[in-house]
């Protein structure tokens, strides 16, 4: 090796370093990469942690606001009873009395029902995701005073048990920030499904927003996004102020396992 001429010498350590500086790249590239998905990762984990927790909040807001309630106030009324009784008073009308904690157990089991329906759709395993679709449909129609046009193709039925759930949890929640944000009249609500692929979209008349601030619709929206990332498919959302918004997940119809 002593006896290369100079001009090897050059080449061999031009071609030394070369190469350590493409492999330092590559590693670089490697770890910034990492980097990014990692941060990625803990910005998707913030959110679904965020998420979670506002669900739990609504969930004890519900609890105590509505079932502790009504459970406190049929334990009154019964205790008056019973303190009538044990003092040998006349007892109130006790016919009107279990009418009442009848409507208010009825009222209470309602709203568990509720609860439990949104945490886990069992109408979806029942019923099928056309059934659960139109179902939730109906029921945030009832809640909240705005109509709702709904076309749910038939073929819904026959998605994945983990597809069908995803897209009724995109339709919660685009359902939810309709009621929140938009003070919308009417809603255009579809699942259509043809050519291999899905399209579930969510229109209303509300106040919408400028389009260049999609990107801060909240966590519904985001959520929503990162919902049809697992269907492998994406999410757009147009708006602008006063003209309403509409919410459009596209995604692949997976074929038979």
């Amino acid at each position: 090796m002593r006896d290369l001429p100079s001009e090897l010498w050059v080449f061999f350590l031009t071609a030394v370093l070369v190469v350590a500086s493409l492999v330092t790249a590559v590693i670089g590239a490697i770890v910034i990469s990492q980097r990014k998905l990692s941060n990625a990762s803990r910005a998707f984990a913030a959110r679904e942690v965020a998420a979670t927790e506002e669900e739990r909040s609504r969930v004890a807001r519900e609890l105590h606001d509505g079932v502790s309630q009504e459970i406190a106030v049929l334990s009154q009324r019964l205790e008056a009873v019973r303190d009538s009784v044990e003092r040998g008073l006349p007892a109130p009308d006790l016919l009107t009395t279990v009418d009442l904690v009848g409507d208010g157990l009825r009222r209470i089991a309602a709203s568990v029902r509720g609860i439990a329906h949104r945490m886990h759709p069992s109408a979806i395993d029942q019923l099928g995701l056309r059934a659960a679709l139109e179902g939730l449909a109906r029921e945030m129609e009832a809640g909240t005073g705005f109509r709702v046009s709904i076309d749910i193709a038939p073929a819904a039925d026959a998605l994945p048990t983990e597809v069908a759930l995803t897209l009724y949890r995109i339709a919660q929640e685009g359902f939810r920030n309709i009621q929140k944000h938009a003070r919308a009249d009417a809603v255009v609500f579809r699942l259509s499904l043809d050519g291999g692929r899905g399209v579930l979209q969510l229109q209303d008349d509300g106040a919408g927003f400028a389009s260049n601030g999609a990107s801060h619709g909240g966590l519904g929206l985001v959520s929503i996004r990162e919902r049809a990332r697992l269907l492998d498919g994406f999410a757009t959302i147009q708006s602008e102020p006063g003209g309403g918004t509409r919410v459009e997940v596209t995604f692949p119809i997976p074929g038979p396992a």
